[in-house]
């Protein structure tokens, strides 16, 4: 299955809904997906949903897909390599497909996001997001949960940690750094 990608129209028509031109995110979201897809991440943690968590969500859609796709190429060359009696050497590391990481294909990549917002907030987007997020089809990869950054430690599920991205869109950052610095990988 093919997840949909920020370069979708159908992805831009329904991220628009979304978008508050003062919070400058039209051009953070774009960063934030290319970073996604650039580094992987395993455990994503979102404080501030909005505009990006659809972008977010989307580009761990992507990647996993690509993961996928690379994990079962790695296989099928590291199957042929040693059917015809050869080393797992730099010359296999280097065949098509070339994979500077083989390592990071051990485990499946499932990665896991986890946004805080507090919902109840009347002009924030965070409420509009979760309608936003079932129309593209990536509800289901966004755990959301309703607090405060300064309430939500105890609200976070325990597989989340350690932290491999963190997106801060909140006043609270000196908050995060004092609490969750220590639970980033």
């Amino acid at each position: 299955m093919t997840a949909i990608t920020v370069s979708d129209p159908a992805f831009s028509r329904a991220v628009e809904r979304l978008r508050v031109p003062e919070m400058g995110t039209e051009t953070v979201a774009p960063l934030l997906a290319l970073l996604v897809r650039l580094i992987r991440p395993r455990r994503v943690f979102e404080v501030g949903m909005g505009y990006t968590t659809p972008f977010l969500a989307a580009a761990l859609a992507q990647v996993e897909e690509q993961v996928r796709v690379e994990s079962a190429a790695l296989a099928g060359k590291t199957r042929a390599r040693l059917a015809a009696g050869g080393k797992l050497d730099d010359d296999w590391l280097t065949a098509d497909p070339a994979l500077a990481a083989p390592g990071f294909f051990v485990e499946p990549y499932q990665p896991r996001f986890v946004a805080v917002d507090n919902l109840s907030i009347a002009d924030s987007s965070a409420s509009r997001v979760g309608p936003v997020l079932t129309e593209l089809g990536l509800a289901s990869r966004v755990t959301v949960v309703d607090a405060d950054l300064r309430d939500c430690r105890d609200k976070l599920p325990e597989d989340l940690f350690p932290i491999d991205l963190a997106w801060v869109d909140a006043w609270e950052c000196l908050y995060f750094f004092d609490t969750f610095w220590d639970l980033m990988n």
